[in-house]
Order: structure tokens, then sequence, then C-alpha cells
């Protein structure tokens, strides 16, 4: 904080303050200029103190316009009126359906720059009640539901909002539809919803919300409701809130026109609750067009408005009704806008102010964000304050010699980022897919950048840098999965940007596998079973079919959807192997195959017959005609291992002469020395593996 002093005469002459005898007389602000905008959020306020040659205190006090000591409740506020959406539900008449959808968005993203505190839609949500199928509650509730988003209205309940069956919500007095969507529990557990009055639907029924120091109620009336079972309870619900402004809406209030003739309901709605002193107002649809009219009771003044647009081109063209209520100077100013077109209707039934005393006393003095002491006259006092992207101020300094006026001034807007839509993604299912999303920061002074993932299936992830990650697996294709993806700004009151895309997951087949053992024995005249293990890692599982490939015998059958195999091997087969390829197919895009091989070994009663050859060895040049030792030849299958054993006794144990892999049908295993005597000795030979 500085002072300084300066040139009177000249700042008189530059300023045209107000002068008392050639002095200032009280103190003066310089800048910002008052209503000056896209100031910066920091921004310096510039005063002159004046008044006498040495001033003993000055200070200089700041806030959020409106506020008074923020949070105030003098802060203004806005509820918003959803005219009859009936023909944006619909593309029978061809009108646009997406300008439901884009009304709800704006005023989802106008939520905090407008201070909206309440959403009221007057009825005649869809065109058909029932048209075949649910299409049009569906669009209609996509387009309610986004109230009720947290990430987007930046509030943990959503915007507050009513809705109520018009006579197109109904056939008859059935309004099963409507209750399907927007019934007690959808609503059940919203610290807005107070209640129906009747158990188990939502035709008639109250909401509560406050703004500030002010609390509402309002009442959401279906068409044409049974008013002698609906009024009285009106009465009960709204005396049993006396501390609370209370407002009705019902699909048909009034006719077009100013005075407006009253509807049928809207007549017996305002003498409900005209004896309440709190009723104000009373709003509906229906007829289209604009219309309004005003009523007194007891000196209270109570206004049936009148708003619907669906006769107008594209059904509506978009408009809102928006209420914005400024409590401390006593107005509710109505206007008429439509985000759809960016264009407002200026017409008397559609731009107006209506008159209410709130009851709001003067804010209390405002915050003081610089102080001065023994200040010379005319000097300049300068302080920084810092402000928060687009918002409104109002400031103003206080001396021992006065007060200055007030002025305000409006800080830049924090603009959202611009993020680059990624566009819709494509992986394969077991694939890893890897994006990185991008987004620049449009202000001046660019700030720094976050990611963030609201929504996305489960494994995928989002860096703070805009690295999305999902490594997918089977379970995942084929299917297509929403992501919304939000990048954020740090600035004092962040802005963000939404970004919705979707990935597909494309069904990438997987080739079976068999599995079969390397090989087994089959015991002639036995009947010998295989199941063959083909399975599919495939999500749904495809259909395996198996076939032989090669080493099929005679007698031998594979069921070609089981894969089980079965043979019963004959007589002359004993001692043989016979090896055998068995392949599994499935039925995928493209078909894939995988195949294995057994060898199956005929054995009879259980054993093989492995007889060896004793073949003479001559080492001995001296006694060439004379064998010293023999050794045995084995029968043997190429690349089995086999082990030889013997004992000298029947009963003694066998003893390991060690193992050796065939190479050829025959094996040569195992040496007797004889050294004269005679040959002893059991000998077996077992084959032991592949």
């Amino acid at each position: 904080m500085t002072f300084k002093k300066g040139n009177l005469a000249l700042l008189g002459l530059l300023f045209s303050y107000p002068f008392i005898g050639g002095v200032l007389a009280q103190p003066s602000l310089i800048s910002p200029a008052n209503q000056a905008v896209n100031t910066p959020w920091d921004v310096e306020l510039k005063s002159f103190a004046a008044g006498a040659a040495v001033i003993s205190s000055v200070t200089i006090h700041a806030q959020e316009a409106g506020s008074g000591v923020a949070p105030e409740p003098e802060e203004d506020f806005t509820i918003v009126v959803l005219p009859d959406t009936q023909r944006y539900s619909t593309n029978r008449d061809k009108f646009d359906p997406s300008f439901f959808k884009d009304q709800v968005d704006w005023i989802v993203a106008n939520r905090a720059a407008l201070n909206i505190v309440y959403v009221s839609h007057v009825g005649d949500l869809v065109q058909n009640y029932n048209n075949g199928n649910l299409g049009e509650w569906e669009h209609a509730a996509n387009a309610m539901y986004r109230l009720e988003n947290p990430q987007t209205t930046g509030l943990p309940e959503g915007i507050p909002y009513g809705v109520l069956p018009g006579n197109h919500d109904l056939s008859g007095s059935n309004t099963t539809f409507y209750n399907q969507f927007f019934g007690p529990a959808h609503f059940a557990g919203r610290s807005f919803y107070g209640g129906s009055a009747a158990p188990g639907n939502n035709d008639n029924y109250y909401t509560i919300f406050e703004a500030g120091s002010l609390k509402f109620l309002h009442f959401n009336i279906m068409w044409l409701a049974d008013m002698d079972v609906v009024g009285p309870w009106m009465q009960t619900v709204a005396a049993s809130h006396p501390d609370r402004l209370v407002f009705a809406t019902t699909h048909h209030a009034c006719d077009v026109g100013n005075p407006a003739d009253f509807s049928n309901i809207g007549e017996d709605i305002y003498n409900t609750l005209k004896s309440n002193p709190n009723f104000f107002m009373l709003q509906g649809g229906h007829e289209s067009g604009e219309g309004r009219r005003v009523d007194t009771f007891n000196g209270n003044q109570v206004h049936t408005i009148l708003c619907n647009y669906q006769d107008f081109p594209n059904g509506g063209d978009g408009y809102l009704r928006l209420y914005r209520f400024s409590p401390s100077a006593g107005t509710i100013v109505a206007t008429t806008y439509s985000p759809v077109i960016d264009a407002y209707r200026t017409q008397p039934n559609a731009a107006f102010t209506i008159n209410k005393d709130f009851g709001i006393t003067d804010a209390p003095t405002a915050p003081v964000v610089a102080a001065f002491t023994n200040v010379f006259n005319a000097s300049l006092l300068t302080t920084l304050f810092p402000g928060e992207p687009g918002k409104s101020y109002e400031w103003y300094t206080v001396s021992d010699q006065g007060r200055s006026e007030t002025w305000t001034f409006e800080t830049e807007s924090n603009l959202a980022p611009i993020a680059a839509p990624p566009g819709n993604l494509i992986v394969a299912e077991g694939e890893m897919l890897q994006r990185t999303l991008t987004a620049q920061d449009p202000n001046q002074a660019p700030q720094n950048l976050r990611w963030s993932l609201p929504s996305g299936p489960p494994g995928c992830t989002l860096s703070p840098d805009g690295l999305l990650r999902w490594p997918t697996t089977e379970a995942d294709g084929p299917g297509v999965y929403a992501v919304q993806a939000v990048v954020e700004d740090d600035a004092p009151n962040p802005a963000s940007t939404t970004v919705d895309f979707s990935i597909a997951v494309d069904e990438l087949n997987q080739a079976p596998t068999l599995s079969l053992p390397a090989y087994q024995f089959a015991d002639v005249g036995t009947v010998f079973s295989l199941a063959s293990l083909g399975t599919d890692a495939d999500l749904p599982q495809n259909r395996l079919l198996y076939r032989f490939v090669s080493g099929q015998m005679p007698g031998m059958t594979l069921n070609e959807t089981t894969g089980q195999f079965s043979w019963t091997p004959n007589e002359p087969q004993s001692g043989q192997l016979f090896p055998l390829v068995i392949e599994v197919s499935d039925n995928g895009s493209p078909p894939l195959v995988a195949n294995d091989a057994v060898d199956l070994i005929v054995t009879e009663n259980g054993r093989l017959a492995l007889q060896p050859t004793f073949v003479p060895v001559f080492p001995a040049a001296d006694r060439p005609s004379v064998p010293i030792r023999f050794q045995m030849v084995w029968p043997s299958f190429p690349g089995y291992l086999y082990g030889l054993e013997t004992r000298s006794g029947w009963t003694d144990p066998w003893q390991s002469l060690g193992t050796r892999q065939a190479t050829a049908m025959t094996l040569p295993f195992g040496e007797i020395t004889t050294n004269g005597a005679r040959l002893r000795g059991q000998y077996r030979l077992q084959l032991m593996s592949k």
C-alpha cells in the first residue's frame, strides 16, 4: 500500500472531483473506472484522500458486488423456467431434439455466473405419452437429469429442480411413464425434495430450496389436478413452512394477454394459496405465447405468468424464462432468452420487472482491504486487491472527512480450456490403448491445466498431463464404452471443459488350445478312451470342432463336438506304437486351429512285451572264439527314455543299471560278463518317459 501527494489543481481539471471552497470535499475514486470490465484479477485500487490538510485515517473497502460481507443473502440469484419442451422430445415433426439438451446444458454452464438456484419445468415434457416406446421419455430424462450432475454443476446434488405432468405427459389419468422417470424414487434422498400429495407418485409434489437468507417452497401441480384433494394438502404444506416464500407451477395457469384470464386450475390454485402472505407467484405454460396478471389479496400481490413457445419456429427456438431476483433492490427482473439462437424477446410480457419487498436490510460495511493514517490532503492511495476471475466487485473509500461514492468493476472471466476432441477410439481386446489428450488455455495469462477422468471403463486411467491408458482384456470386447474426461485450469475459480467420447473394443479371436499327453498305453481287447482337452479363451467362447489329422487306424473314433477319442486295439497290434495327431478348430473370425500329438502304445494284459536279444562280444584277441560277455539289444521306440534293472533271485530287490534314451527301433543296453561262468540273473526294461 502506498500514498503519494498529488497536484490538486491539475487533478481537479483532469478528474472533475467535487469541490467545496476549492478543496476536495471527500475521498474520491480514480481507477478502475466505474463499471469497468475485463480488469485484471489482481487489480490496483487507486483513490484520493481529501478534505483537510492532514487526514488522520483512510480506509479502502472492497467486496464482491451485492454480497455485503461475503457471502451475504442479498446476493442476486436466478430461477429458470423451462416452457413446454414437447416438440424437442420428438422428431416426428422434424424438430431438433437437441434443443432440450442445449437448454439444460446452458443452464448448467451458467449456473455459477447467474447464481441459478432453481429450475422449474411447466409440463409437457414429451409430445406423446406412449409412442410405442420410451424414446421421448428417455430424451426428456437425458436432458433434465443433466441438472443433477455434481461435477458439471459444481453442486453435490446438482441444481434443485421441479417437473410436473402436462396434458401430453399422461394418458387419461395414467402417469406411469412420467413417474417411471420423475417419480418419488428418483428424487428420494435429495434435500430439496419435500414430498408428494399421494404416496407412490409425483403427480403433485413440492420442493424446497434456499438462496442466501431467503427460503422458498415450490409446488409442482399436474394438469387438471383434483383440487378438492390437492388443495387442502397444499394449504397444510404451506402452513407448515411459515418462513418460506411460496410459488407454484402448474401446466396451465393463465391464458395469453395482460391482464390474462385465469385457467380453471390456475384460479383454483390462486384461491387455495392467496390467504398465505408468502405466496407471490404462479406460473404455467400450455397456451402458446406469453401472458400475465396481478391479483391482490389482503395487500399481498400474486403474479400469474404464462410462457410457452411450442408453436414458435423450431418448436420454440429454445427460449427460456429467467427470473433475476435482487433481494436488496426488491426486484424480480424477467427476461426471455434463447441460448440456442442467442436471442432475447423484448415484448412487454417477455421482459418486465416485478417489485417485491424481500425484507432485506442494507448490507453491512464492506471489508477493509487497506488502511492509512496521517495522510496528506490530495494524496494518491493505492492498494492491490486480489480479485477472482469473472466476478463483479464494488469498492469505496472512507475517511474522517466522509465517504466516496461506490464504484463497481468486473474482472476478466476465466475462459475454460479448449480441448482437442480425441474422436471415438478403437482398440482390439487384449491390447493397450494409449492416447494423449490435449488442450490449450485461451486466457491472456495461460493457466496450468490438469486432466481428470470422472467416468470411464474399469481399469482406464488418465494422468494429470492427459495420458489416457487402458490395458484392455478379453472380457472387454466386443463393446463400446463411454468416457468422460475433464480438463481444468488452476485459476482462483477454476474453469473446466468436459470431453465426451467413446472407446470401441473389437473382438480379437484367439486360437484354441489342445492338450494331449505325450503317450498313452492301450491294452489289447480293452476299450481305450481319451478326452481331447481343447479350450477356447475367447469371451464368449467359440464353438470347437475336432478331427483326425494323421495316424487314424481302423476302429478309432473321435467325437466331432466333444473331442472324445475311443479305440479297442487287437492282438496283432500288441507291442506297437501308433502316433496320432488331432486338431481342434473354432468358429471365430477368422477361424483358428490348434493340434497336438499322442503316441498310443499297445500293451497286453497291462504289460509291454520287450524280449531282448543277446549279442556276444569277443574282445579278447588271444581267444577270439570265446565270448566273455554279452550285450542285450531290446526293441524300443525312438525318443523314449528306458531304464534297465536287474536282480539275482525272485525275491531279491530290483537294482537299477541306469537309463538310456532310445534313438532307433533297437536299444543296445546292458552287458553281462561271463568270465567262463554260467549266465544267471533277471533283467527288465521299463519305459519311463518321452
